[in-house]
């Protein structure tokens, strides 16, 4: 469980955006979209719970049983 917490911690603080992927000049580039709706959930996923405790639930979850769905 120690391991699990520590992967899920480290896990929480790394940023989660949406980005539209697009070519210019021939190569591939990534632009952010801070105005899409799944930023809005991404940042706010419900009304009880935080960003950061969505995510230690949802990578917690991912990590002990290889999957994670969320409706």
């Amino acid at each position: 469980m120690a391991i699990v917490t520590a992967i899920s911690r480290r896990m929480v603080t790394l940023p989660v955006h949406v980005y539209l992927k697009t070519q210019k000049d021939g190569r591939d580039s990534k632009e952010l979209q801070p105005n899409h709706p799944v930023e809005a959930l991404l940042k706010k996923p419900n009304g009880w719970q935080t960003q950061a405790t969505y995510w230690l639930d949802a990578i917690n979850i991912l990590v002990r049983y290889g999957n994670f769905y969320a409706y």
